[in-house]
């Protein structure tokens, strides 16, 4: 029985790749030799956090909580519409779906929160 060659270093690491023959299917690089099977997408384990979506999710939850301090809301609220925004627009299949859900969280979060302020200051407006 003969042994597999050794990884090689200096090569591609072990990891998913797209497939040569069709972009959709991917196909496991162990380090010597490809997978037999093409899976098609990549799999939920090898899915990456979208960084613009994960940013606009905390900024939408904090900006609840900091709105005590004044106009830190509003760029919160801004930061988050915007990024959750940008997350969505540059979602792929690379990324996780859990990135996409807090994405559109966020970004209806951001959405709510921006028209209860507008809603509160036309009030204060008018009322006073």
């Amino acid at each position: 029985m003969t042994q597999p060659p050794p990884w090689n270093p200096a090569g591609p690491a072990p990891g998913w790749y797209p497939d040569a023959h069709d972009p959709r299917f991917f196909r496991w690089w162990d380090g010597r030799a490809w997978s037999g099977v093409p899976h098609y997408g990549l799999p939920r384990q090898a899915r990456k956090p979208n960084p613009f979506a994960m940013v606009g999710f905390i900024a939408a939850a904090a900006a609840l909580p900091l709105s005590v301090i004044p106009n830190a809301g509003y760029v919160l609220t801004g930061t988050a519409i915007v990024f959750c925004i940008v997350g969505l627009v540059t979602h792929k299949p690379v990324h996780s779906t859990a990135s996409r859900v807090l994405a559109i969280i966020g970004l209806c979060t951001g959405i709510f929160y921006a028209f209860m302020v507008a809603l509160l200051l036309y009030a204060n407006a008018n009322f006073h």
